[in-house]
């Protein structure tokens, strides 16, 4: 029986009895079920799974936990050799909902990924990621897989390659916090009036080194609207988001927060950035108005109103089912 174990987590391969703790895993991530074409997915689903995997000369399905509590918080599913193309894939690593947010994903891949080079002596490893699942793309391009020819028929996956022995050339991470500022009902918003392209926004900006992330989205808010009488209200989720589609090689880790308005400012007015985080040297023009939630909300650009399920869930304006909200 495969068994790994890194700093926090223990990797073995799962057992029938496995099963019923592991269902969460995948119940916890219904965007994820959604897109894999598996609404109703429940234990029988899961045991069917399991047996296929039994049945696949090279291939494993591992449980995750971690080893301070033996919770089970994510799976791991790799075959040794795709028939398509004779080599390595990892099909699967997915966590526990509740448990993102904690480098648990990130720790048992390395510990995966020394398994494959150390004891298999594998130099590259395949995957494939839904086109629409942004943060797992900015996941896995941030652990040095690039796209690659591959995929299946429909288009929808994206398949991506790894060199095993190579950790150089990886893409720049930067951390990042946005802040959505409400008053009542409404949600704070802005462009800008001198680049239209940029889209619409919420406040945001660049943790600096050695910042506290939930000082830095207090500190960015105020910079950017002007307004003093904001109050922190909570952290909402986090989200990976690779840059690549706006010409940027750059992968953005990203915070969300609730930041409350006490103060009555008017609905529309502009506030000029004087020192901006992208290091431009002229004062930035933005123009904000509020925007009545949820229906009024228009399309964020880049993915920024990733969060928005969670803060309506926070506000009471709609019934939030954990994990709706994730990317």
């Amino acid at each position: 029986m495969l068994e790994l174990e890194s700093a926090h987590l223990h990797l073995r391969e799962a057992a029938k009895s496995d099963l019923p703790a592991l269902l969460p895993v995948y119940l916890t991530n219904p965007q994820f079920l959604r897109w894999s074409n598996l609404p109703d997915y429940d234990l029988a689903s899961l045991l069917r799974d399991w047996e296929e995997v039994q049945k696949t000369p090279g291939r494993f399905l591992l449980g995750i936990y971690r080893k301070d509590t033996g919770e089970a918080v994510g799976t791991a599913d790799f075959l040794e050799q795709n028939p398509d193309d004779g080599l390595p894939w990892l099909g699967l690593l997915i966590i526990h909902r509740v448990q993102q947010g904690q480098g648990l994903g990130r720790e048992a891949y390395r510990r995966l990924a020394e398994h494959f080079r150390t004891d298999r002596d594998w130099r590259v490893l395949r995957l494939g990621v839904l086109r629409e699942n942004r943060s797992a793309l900015a996941f896995w391009r941030r652990l040095g897989f690039s796209p690659v020819a591959g995929g299946d028929a429909t288009g929808r996956t994206i398949c991506r390659e790894c060199d095993l022995r190579d950790e150089a050339c990886l893409p720049a991470v930067k951390r990042k916090v946005f802040a959505y500022i409400t008053r009542g009902d409404h949600l704070l918003v802005f462009r800008h009036p001198d680049a239209l392209e940029a889209g619409i926004q919420v406040p945001a900006g660049t943790v600096e080194e050695g910042e506290d992330p939930a000082t830095a989205v207090v500190r960015e808010a105020i910079e950017e609207t002007g307004l003093t009488s904001l109050t922190l209200r909570s952290f909402l989720g986090k989200q990976e988001r690779d840059m690549a589609d706006f010409g940027r090689d750059e992968i953005h880790e990203r915070r969300f927060y609730h930041v409350q308005c006490t103060d009555s400012p008017p609905p529309t007015w502009r506030h000029h950035e004087l020192h901006p985080s992208d290091g431009t040297t002229e004062p930035i023009t933005f123009e904000f108005f509020w925007v009545r939630l949820p229906d009024e909300v228009p399309d964020l650009i880049a993915d920024q109103g990733a969060m928005l399920p969670w803060l309506l869930g926070e506000l009471g304006l709609v019934r939030l089912v954990r994990g709706d909200a994730d990317a």
